[in-house]
């Protein structure tokens, strides 16, 4: 069966910008190897078993047929999820939007519920939102706190009778790029920690370019517990105007839709083995590596390329960490994503755009994605210094015990490390990562006995291309 809605529209030919936006919260329980189908399919020509359910956001002409497929998915993320795109393409046309469903009757079922629908048309003589370039579909949990804000023009005041109002002249903003490499196509800038299964540059699956970034594990035959992820630490300016984060993502998984998504990074090995799912996630973290956002939290397998937009203004004033990770729990099926053409746009209205940021704190010892293992602690410490001995602040140390998963740690301002691990730890490995440094030696194996303490490291300036 299909269950639908749609609205047919009339978008005027002088319109400078047509958004769409709405909420979707979807759910299923329907087999994920099963694929999505390729359009509105004929229910009396279809096969049991041939394709699966499906979720959908569509643009159709005024006869029916499709023009743009926005949404296209067979998701359980179970929350509210904002989206955005422009559809100006389509001035001096009538559309129909389109919401629906598809249940092909077999294995679990599908559905969809929408909310907060709008499509804002702007003409010469009204003010114009913040301009899009391509469509951006943009979703937004319920827990993200700020909705995307754009500039608002200055109110008209009524003139008397004889007055004339000049204009108040807006200063452009000053924009630029800080997110390094965010194509992927050179290994730099990108701090991928170890872990049982770590993230990789990969051809598999590419939106632009000859690479992108794998987070989470491709096969079922390699299912294991283990994160996988990378990040990237970057300023905010504490007078930014605008910070646009950017990204697309193609996810995959063979889990089970019924399990449930972690509420966090941090997921005991015995709960993994219970009702917690795998996890696709693109987070905030702060320089310490405590979660400040969750952009986007999900286990989807729509299998292709979806652009997501975040405003990130919240954080000025902030060194902050993007996070895009996967997790596995090892059990059932795999779950990973891509990521490529990543961008944060930071805008100034006054003064140059590189201004200085807020001074980020002197301590980074904490943990950012721990598994947990349980009784007695083993104590472990160390130092990152240069080759002149001077210490080298917010050096990632990725500490892999030899049981499985991976804990994050940054270096302090005296380039000291430590952490204290739980439960019965026969060996661990420890690998320094910095975007700016290679580090002698790349990394140490500790057994115990003997002492795990002073693991130190030299780092030296990495020379790129």
């Amino acid at each position: 069966s299909y269950s639908s809605a749609s609205q047919l529209v009339a978008i005027p030919s002088d319109i400078t910008a047509a958004t769409l936006t709405f909420q979707l919260f979807p759910q299923t329980n329907e087999d994920p190897d099963l694929p999505i189908p390729d359009g509105l399919v004929s229910l009396s020509s279809m096969e049991a078993g041939a394709v699966g359910d499906a979720q959908w956001a569509l643009i159709l002409d005024e006869n029916g047929r499709e023009l743009d497929r926005l949404v296209s998915m067979r998701s359980n993320a179970r929350s509210w999820q904002f989206y955005e795109f422009d559809v100006s393409a389509y001035a001096g046309q009538r559309i129909r939007v389109y919401f629906g469903t598809f249940n092909n009757g077999w294995d679990g079922v599908t559905a969809l519920f929408v909310d907060e629908a709008h499509l804002v048309l702007c003409a010469p003589d009204m003010p114009q939102p913040t301009a899009t370039a391509t469509a951006t579909l943009t979703p937004e949990p319920t827990t993200t706190g700020t909705p995307t804000q754009t500039p608002e023009a200055s109110p008209t005041a009524t003139n008397e009778p004889g007055e004339t109002l000049t204009p108040t002249a807006v200063p452009p903003l000053a924009c630029h790029q800080v997110v390094e490499n965010g194509t992927f196509e050179v290994e730099r800038a990108w701090l991928l920690p170890q872990s049982d299964f770590p993230a990789t540059y990969s051809q598999e699956q590419v939106l632009g370019g000859e690479w992108a970034l794998r987070a989470g594990i491709p096969a079922d035959g390699d299912n294991r517990l283990s994160y996988s992820s990378a990040l990237q630490i970057v300023d905010i300016p504490a007078d930014a105007a605008v910070a646009r984060l950017e990204f697309a993502l193609y996810p995959q998984t063979t889990e089970p839709p019924n399990l449930i998504i972690p509420e966090g990074l941090t997921v005991a090995r015995n709960s993994a083995e219970a009702t917690v799912g795998d996890a696709q996630w693109v987070l905030i973290l702060d320089r310490r590596g405590n979660e400040l956002e969750r952009l986007v939290s999900m286990r989807s397998n729509a299998q292709s390329w979806m652009r997501y937009t975040f405003d990130l203004l919240a954080h000025k004033g902030q060194t902050i960490q993007i996070f895009f990770g996967s997790f596995n729990n090892g059990e059932e099926g795999v779950t990973s994503f891509y990521v490529d053409e990543v961008s944060l746009e930071i805008c100034a209205g006054e003064g140059p755009a590189d201004a200085p940021s807020a001074t980020p704190e002197a301590g980074h010892a904490s943990v950012a994605l721990p598994i947990i293992y349980g009784d007695a602690p083993v104590g472990i410490s160390g130092r990152i210094l240069d080759g002149r001995a001077a210490p080298l602040e917010g050096v990632l140390v990725a500490i892999s015990p030899s049981q499985g998963g991976s804990f994050l740690v940054f270096s302090a301002a005296d380039g000291a490390f430590s952490l204290r691990l739980e439960g019965a730890v026969d060996s661990f490995e420890i690998r320094p990562s910095h975007s700016n440094y290679l580090f002698t030696p790349p990394s140490r194996t500790v057994t115990i006995p003997p002492a795990s303490g002073q693991q130190d490291f030299v780092g030296r300036q990495a020379a790129y291309p």
